[in-house]
Parts: structure tokens; sequence; C-alpha cells
């Protein structure tokens, strides 16, 4: 009977012992449970200043998102640090990179965005058990982010579009529109705008604060895939010159730092564009290779050619002015190569021809001083593929040249 008794008592001071032990149940930010454990699970939190409260063990990782409204910024500060343990703080972008970490900055870690603008996206902070367990505290701050003076680019009230997709539309008449760039806040502005039918494009820009080569002005064609022009110091100009962009839309862009730079300007400029009649110009009226028009201007556009035989004259136009560049492609058989010459009459000009791969790469050129120039694919493994020859008009007006192609 003393046995048992004695045994009772034993195993009520076990019970009475577990009961006392301390918990470190899981209520992470008031969630009543465990914060995600990935990126793609993180606990959401509102974008204001608090403080959240919450648990790790060994090897266990808490993670937060918060959506960050329009022009805010971030900064985080976490408690918890003890001999035994060692919690580390990380500050993630809407892509998952890194933005800020702290590590060894122990008692508290402290993470911001630094500058980066994050304002209208989605964060995450990561709380790391590096080693050890216990409870943590995570301060958080929400606060405006400068992003200097309110916009109204070309009178719409806000941006202009930061990419070819979401460009500003432009009515297609002669004007001028204000804008405001900036190397750190908005360092692109697009727009877009349709050219009439015989008509071409001439914009230019007043940029005070703008320096040389810090900043460019571009027209770009509609697949915003090539330069038609660009301009990098003042007077900013660019046109469209004998490019064929009538009946089609164009894209002038404002960049800083320009793709050439890595320093960049911050101001408020004026657009001022016009729109001018073709019809009538030098090149207006072209017959490239019998096309009834002008070769493409670049590889995308090039005048594909029919070889009825082995070797093909075509006849062409280039005026360092109005139409500088034709590209014509040619399709060349399995285990063929392919070779041309280019010839001019204009004693005074001075015209290079350019060979290049189906990739763009360039093959050969004839690019000094000769008449007629050159350029082979005969180095090259060109067979059962297209090429492209390029005609540039490095100097002269008004210049009919003579391509001849061989196969």
């Amino acid at each position: 009977m003393a046995r048992e008794s004695g045994a009772r008592f034993v195993v009520a001071i076990l019970v009475l012992s577990l009961l006392s032990t301390p918990s470190l149940a899981d209520d992470d930010a008031g969630t009543g449970g465990d914060a995600g454990d990935s990126s793609t699970a993180a606990t959401s939190l509102p974008a204001s200043n608090a403080t959240y409260y919450g648990n790790l063990t060994s090897g266990d990782e808490d993670w937060y998102s918060i959506q960050m409204p329009n022009g805010t910024a971030l900064a985080a500060s976490l408690h918890g640090y003890s001999t035994s343990n060692d919690f580390d703080l990380y500050l993630y972008d809407s892509s998952g990179s890194a933005i800020d970490y702290s590590w060894y900055a122990d008692p508290n870690e402290n993470v911001s965005s630094n500058g980066t603008s994050i304002g209208g996206t989605t964060v995450t902070l990561w709380v790391d058990a590096f080693t050890g367990s216990g409870g943590y505290t995570l301060d958080i701050w929400v606060f405006a982010e400068p992003q200097g003076p309110p916009q109204d680019d070309a009178g719409t009230g806000g941006d202009a579009g930061d990419s070819s997709s979401t460009a500003t539309y432009l009515t297609s008449t002669n004007q001028t529109v204000s804008g405001w760039i900036s190397e750190s806040w908005d360092n692109q502005d697009w727009y877009n705008i349709s050219i009439p039918a015989d008509h071409g494009i001439y914009a230019s820009m007043s940029f005070p604060n703008g320096t040389s080569s810090n900043t460019q002005l571009a027209l770009i064609e509609s697949t915003a895939t090539y330069y038609i022009t660009n301009d990098y110091s003042a007077p900013y100009e660019v046109t469209s010159n004998g490019t064929t962009v009538a009946g089609d839309s164009v894209f002038i862009r404002i960049i800083t730092p320009s793709p050439t730079s890595s320093t960049g300007d911050e101001g408020y400029y004026n657009l001022t564009i016009s729109l001018f009649s073709t019809s009538g110009q030098p090149g207006s009226s072209q017959d490239d290779a019998g096309s009834g028009g002008d070769a493409g201007d670049t590889l995308g556009t090039a005048l594909a050619l029919n070889m009825t035989g082995n070797q093909s004259t075509f006849s062409g136009w280039v005026d360092e002015n109005w139409d500088s560049t034709d590209y014509y492609s040619v399709d060349v058989p399995a285990n063929w190569t392919s070779w041309a010459s280019l010839s001019w009459g204009n004693s005074s000009a001075d015209l290079d021809l350019y060979l290049y791969s189906s990739s763009g790469s360039i093959l050969d050129s004839g690019a000094g001083y000769d008449n007629p120039e050159t350029a082979s694919g005969n180095s090259s493994s060109v067979g059962g593929s297209t090429v492209y020859y390029r005609v540039n008009d490095y100097s002269g007006f008004d210049v009919y040249y003579n391509l001849t192609i061989s196969l």
C-alpha cells in the first residue's frame, strides 16, 4: 500500500512539472500560429508602422510580405539576440532579389529599402534562426519616399510611360510637350505617335540640365527594336529623314543615363515635334531592286531578293541625308556561298557594302574607298541560310548604285 501511494506521488510531481514548463507556442505577428516558412507562403502584414512578436526554433524561419503603397519606403529592425541564439533579417523585392540584409549587427539587425524604389510593389521580410531558439521583436516603419516633383508629362497629369508597351500616345500634329526625368526616380519617358501618309517626323528637345552623353533622345521604329536615329547632346535632334515611317507609328524616347553612360541628369524638358511632307522630297519615289519602293532600313525589314540565276544585278538609290541605308536578304542554297559587288556612278560619293549572317553578325565588308566595293561569304558557312547585304551611304547625295550578287 505504501509503494502504491509513493508511485502516485511521483507521477503527480511529473505531471505538475510538465505543466509548469515554459512553452514557445507560435503566435507570430498575432496570427495565432506560425508565420509562413517561404517567400511564397509569407504572412501578409499591413503597410503601416507596427511592432510584431514571434518565436523561432533552431533552423526555423518566418516570412512576412507587405504590399507597399505608391511612393513609400520601408525600414525594419529585429530584436531577439541572446548568448544562446543568433537571428538574421533580410529584405527582398518583388522579384526575390535582396534589397538589404543584416547578419552581424547583434543585438539588433536592421534593414531598409535604401533608396530602392519599392512603392506599388510587394516586398518580403525574412526572419531566420541562424542558431538557437527564442522569441523576437520585429519593428516595421513605412514612410514617404521622395519621388521628385508631381509630374504632368505631355499634359497627362502624370508620368509618361517607362517602356514601349506603356508609351504615352501623342496626337499626330505639330506640338511642344513638357516633361520631367530623373536618374534616380524616373529615368525614361516614352511617347508613341502615328505618322500620316506621305509624311516624316522631326523632333528636338530643349533640356537645360542635360549634359553631354548623359541623356539620349531617340527616334525608334514601331517594333521598338531599332533606332531610326538618336542624339546625345544639345541641341537634341532626331528625324526620320528618308526612312519610311509614313502610315506607321514611331516611338520617341528620352532616357537618362543614356545607354552609353553611367551618370544621368535630372530636370524638366520641352519636346518639340514637327511632321513634314515627304511628297516630292528626295527618295520619296524609289524603286530599289524593282520593288516599287525603298529597300528596308534594318535587317528586320530587309527587301527579299529573288535570284533568277547564279548572278543578278539590282539597282537602287541612297542619299546620306534622306535614305542612307538599304538592306537586302538572299536565300543561299545548301552547300553554296554568296558574294557581291557594289558600284555607283557618282565619283564624289563613298558607298560601303556589308554582308551579314542570318543572326546579324558581320561576315565581311567593303568599307574603304574603292569603287566597286566587294563582300564575300566564301570564308564562312552560309549555305542553307539567309544572308543580308547592306548598302550604306557613307557620304554622297542622290546616288544611284548597282548591286551584283552571285551564288
